[in-house]
């Protein structure tokens, strides 16, 4: 009888693999639904934008930044493209990369929009694009596109967003840094910079105008700078994701783009654009381009490869950090005779019901291979990992004895109950 529910078991198994597998290639397409200007898409307009869509009843909006659950464990490609400067603004970032993660973890995803022009002048400035940014849990950042730097209406061309960290200058290296703000552009009547993933753009101060609002960041909600005004000439607003606004006065000064480090806002004369805001990228398999976005930013993440259900979580909870192969029976655990052991090497709990986490010293946490085997030796699976704690899924397996081999140590019993 334990035979047969165990056959039942492993079937289910490869069912539920074989379903896993029919959403290859599954691409979400995340858009700043219909919203413009310096504020995020509402719930409402969320719901209407991906209505029929794979992402229909899956996001909420929170101000703005769309709460995305990964359904399915695996490795995605992330597609972020960062928003255009307002008027003849410069144009924002492409990053594409590849990153392994958990059914059930929760992402933020930014997706940058256009910076405004102002109003009621005949030839005005823009503010600055927003940066799209795609963030893991509360604050594990997997990457950031920039947003272009804001131009004029009829001339000077906003500075395009970089694919470097570093936010783009206008004057004095103004640009912000190790995901900072940036600058103002120092000068009388200077626009605002744009802001980072940490800190906000700098605001603009002069006694003749209302103040130009800096980009907020991520953690201040990533809305773009509000405009100012002096008399009759109105700059224009930052592009949500953190756009700096612009200023004018008859003369025109582009703000910063946002990005994970702020564009810095335009001064006088040579310098009236708008700087373009910084990137990053933590993925594999990179391809980033720099200036190139157009029009309003978007994010994509495509489902490009199942993971074996043995997942790895890191002690920080950042992701999945496991390369998994399918089972194979050519693999002996006769290996593990005369083999070195890690030091310090904890289990627990062992025997289990189907989690169990090993934990390595933190001086001899480095990438590290991690095989189990049944007893025959079959090689369930393989993953790598530089955490010093991971925890394992096995609750898909039939209780028995398994075999884990860490690096080049001889193999461990694990006991599933």
């Amino acid at each position: 009888m334990k035979a047969i529910m165990n056959n039942i078991k492993n079937a289910a198994l490869s069912i539920a693999c074989f379903l896993v597998s029919v959403v290859y290639g599954q691409t979400y397409y995340f858009t700043n639904a219909g919203a413009t200007g310096s504020v995020g898409p509402t719930q409402l307009q969320i719901n209407t934008s991906y209505t029929n869509s794979n992402l229909q009843n899956a996001v909420i909006s929170n101000g703005g930044i769309q709460n995305w659950t990964v359904a399915t464990t695996g490795e995605y490609n992330i597609m972020a493209k960062g928003a255009k400067g307002g008027g003849n603004g410069g144009n924002g970032a492409f990053m594409t990369g590849d990153f392994n993660l958990i059914a059930g973890q929760v992402l933020q995803i930014i997706v940058g929009q256009k910076g405004e022009l102002g109003i009621n002048s005949s030839n005005t400035s823009g503010g600055g694009g927003g940066g799209s940014f795609i963030i893991l849990g509360t604050d594990s950042l997997l990457m950031a596109a920039g947003g272009g730097g804001g131009g004029g209406q009829i001339n000077y061309s906003g500075g395009n967003a970089s694919t470097l960290t570093l936010g783009g200058s206008t004057i004095w290296n103004g640009g912000g840094n190790n995901g900072n703000g940036g600058n103002n552009g120092v000068t009388n009547g200077d626009a605002a910079g744009g802001g980072g993933f940490y800190t906000n753009g700098q605001n603009s101060y002069n006694i003749s105008q209302n103040i130009c609002e800096g980009g907020k960041s991520f953690f201040n909600g990533a809305t773009g700078g509000a405009a100012g005004n002096n008399g009759p000439y109105y700059g224009g607003a930052g592009g949500f994701g953190g756009g700096g606004s612009s200023w004018n006065n008859g003369i025109i000064r582009g703000g910063g783009g946002g990005g994970f480090s702020g564009g810095q806002g335009g001064t006088l004369n040579a310098f009236a654009f708008g700087a373009g805001g910084g990137s990053y990228n933590i993925g594999s398999n990179q391809n980033n381009q720099e200036g190139i976005v157009a029009d309003e930013g978007f994010v994509t993440i495509t489902y490009s490869k199942r993971q074996f259900p043995l997942g790895t979580l890191s002690s920080g909870g950042t992701g999945y950090s496991g390369t998994n192969t399918t089972p194979t029976s050519s693999v002996s655990t006769s290996i593990d005779i005369n083999e070195r052991s890690i030091s310090s090497t904890q289990i627990y709990p062992n025997p289990n019901s189907g989690h169990f986490v090993v934990e390595v010293a933190t001086h001899e946490a480095k990438m590290m291979n991690y095989s189990l085997f049944t007893t025959e030796g079959r090689l369930i699976c393989k993953k790598q990992s530089l955490e010093s704690k991971i925890l394992f899924d096995i609750s898909e397996l039939s209780s028995g004895i398994y075999y884990l081999k860490i690096g080049n140590s001889r193999a461990q019993k694990i006991i599933k109950k």
